[in-house]
């Protein structure tokens, strides 16, 4: 085995200088901040009115077109599935 099929030793890489208290007490503050903000954002998101305003747009897109023209097969199933049921327990409940 020749010097060229060696590959050579890596420096070691230098210890990061000290931080001064200041420093540290300055990502703290930041790192305060940013999660502050991030609680601030999922309660927001969360809110019982968010999630509500979410679920209504959900279950409004099932029905109504993006032009806001009813989609007629999924009302026509649920309504088939409902009347089926009524009849169902009509006929079962005697």
């Amino acid at each position: 085995m020749s010097n060229s099929d060696t590959q050579p030793t890596p420096s070691p890489t230098p210890a990061p200088a000290p931080r001064t208290a200041e420093q540290i007490q300055s990502d703290i503050e930041s790192a305060q901040k940013q999660l502050a903000a991030t609680v601030d954002e999922l309660s927001e998101r969360l809110s019982p009115q968010a999630l509500a305003e979410d679920a209504t747009g959900v279950v409004k897109g099932w029905f109504v077109h993006s032009d806001g023209s009813v989609k007629v097969k999924p009302i026509a199933i649920i309504g088939g599935t409902l009347a089926g049921l009524i009849v169902l327990r009509q006929v079962f409940h005697d």
